[in-house]
């Protein structure tokens, strides 16, 4: 898969992806020869936001608990 760029952070608890994937990867840039995306999509504990180029993903890590 190509990337223009697929930067990570963390801010305490917090994941923080942005990525930017290329037009000419196979399956375009989001799969399925999606090359635009526009929308908000969660589940669990991640929060995806795609804008229409780009995704940034929002991830909450659990607590570890100390037995």
């Amino acid at each position: 898969m190509k990337y223009i760029f697929n930067k990570k952070t963390t801010i305490g608890r917090l994941g923080i992806t942005a990525e930017m994937r290329s037009k000419d990867n196979d399956w375009g840039r989001f799969g399925g020869g999606w090359n635009w995306h526009v929308g908000i999509q969660s589940g669990g504990n991640t929060v995806m936001v795609f804008l229409l180029v780009m995704s940034l993903r929002f991830s909450l890590k659990r607590k570890e608990v100390c037995a």
